[in-house]
């Protein structure tokens, strides 16, 4: 699966609403450090504090001290930047900080003044052994794969094969022993910043079902809540409910290819409809497009439509990949935030974007919607396919 995330996508509204909230509760922020063994040169703060615009601020270094300083609306993460390969995560709070780091070495650093920063070290603490036995895993894998390449032995391979079997199932242990790291992270500190940008990740990434999802978000302080990755949580838990087997397919208005509207609303009562999420980019998701010309030639003459929604960025790269791939006869829309078509009000996105009120993480993603408007099936954006086969579905609606 292709991850698909953009913050602007996911916070332009959101932005919109609050910006005048934080333009009235901005906190002065204080940075001091030294660089041990760097007299002179320059060094850049790189941070985002409303998830709009990266904020860049810079500092000369003299006598190996730097002082920045700046307005943050919360805790913020930031990057300091020293030439081409210094370069160090860090989290910003309101207040007066300290950092110390080491020429050339800025991983060596120390850090006062920032909870979330020490937190930081914390959880690196605990992920760095199961981080390391990954690393040695996949590099064991890449070796591997090189030996399948040169082996000019079937029986050599199939050893080889085996080997990658088994270290694959390693892997997917050490990845769920780091799923379990980060959660109880999460349970054990409600109140720090962290939480919530880690929570945001495992919630992108479909690790948890929408109940633990809600159980856990919920047990969060209300000031974590409240930070802008709680509320991009709040939001992927609004939009994955909008999107559960049996409940009501959100409707849309979008312009398609031709600058047509196309309402999800218009079919129901007459046709089954698939929403198939993609991008002209996306390798998986032209691959499966021979199967769903299949099925549309099977279907389409009994009540069977496809709406395509284009999660690309440029207009003529999807307008190329639909006559490359020949689906002109199915409904193709895009993400309706990548291109306004000149709409007057830009308000207007709220009521026509698709983009609004589903969850896509990753793509190719689809929704099955029946002709009562409900979803009654869901395939791809990162979760595991159900052992239901799209086709089987079809064949089970329309004998009904």
């Amino acid at each position: 699966m292709k991850p698909f995330s953009s913050y602007f996508l996911v916070f332009l509204l959101l932005i919109s609403s609050c910006a005048h909230q934080y333009e009235n509760n901005t906190k002065k922020f204080t940075l001091k450090g030294e660089i041990n063994g760097q007299d002179s040169g320059q060094i850049v703060l790189k941070y985002l504090p409303t998830e709009s615009a990266f904020v860049f601020d810079t500092s000369l270094i003299k006598k190996g001290e730097f002082t920045l300083k700046g307005e943050i609306f919360e805790t913020t993460q930031a990057w300091l930047i020293e030439g081409n390969s210094n370069n160090l995560n860090i989290y910003l709070e309101p207040g007066e900080m300290k950092i110390t780091l080491l020429k050339d070495k800025f991983n060596d650093y120390k850090m006062i003044g920032s909870k979330t920063q020490q937190d930081l070290i914390q959880f690196n603490k605990r992920k760095e052994p199961i981080i390391v036995r990954s690393t040695l895993l996949q590099k064991r894998l890449s070796s591997l794969y090189d030996s399948i390449r040169n082996s000019k032995s079937d029986i050599i391979r199939l050893q080889f094969l085996k080997k990658v079997e088994d270290d694959n199932d390693l892997l997917c242990k050490a990845q769920k022993s780091l799923d379990s790291v980060w959660l109880k992270f999460i349970i054990e500190n409600p109140k720090s910043y962290l939480s919530a940008e880690c929570l945001s990740t495992i919630s992108s990434n479909e690790k948890i079902s929408l109940d633990s999802l809600k159980l856990i978000f919920n047990g969060l302080d209300k000031s974590v809540q409240n930070s802008l990755f709680g509320k991009r949580i709040n939001e992927d838990i609004r939009k994955k409910g909008n999107i559960q087997i049996g409940v009501a397919a959100p409707d849309f208005r979008a312009p398609d290819v031709n600058n047509q509207i196309v309402t999800l609303s218009v079919f129901k009562g007459k046709s089954v409809v698939l929403l198939d999420f993609w991008a002209s980019w996306c390798v998986p998701c032209r691959q499966e497009i021979p199967q769903l010309k299949s099925i549309y030639e099977k279907y389409h003459s009994m009540g069977f439509e496809i709406i395509a929604i284009s999660l690309d960025w440029d207009k003529n790269r999807w307008r190329s990949a639909i006559k490359e791939d020949s689906t002109e006869a199915w409904h193709q829309i895009p993400v309706v935030e990548n291109y306004p078509f000149s709409l007057k009000d830009p308000s207007q996105l709220a009521d026509y974007d698709v983009y609004k009120n589903y969850f896509v993480s990753a793509i190719p993603v689809k929704f099955l919607v029946d002709k009562d408007g409900k979803i009654v099936g869901r395939w791809g954006g990162g979760l595991k396919d159900p052992e239901e086969s799209l086709e089987n579905k079809l064949e089970e609606l329309f004998k009904e």
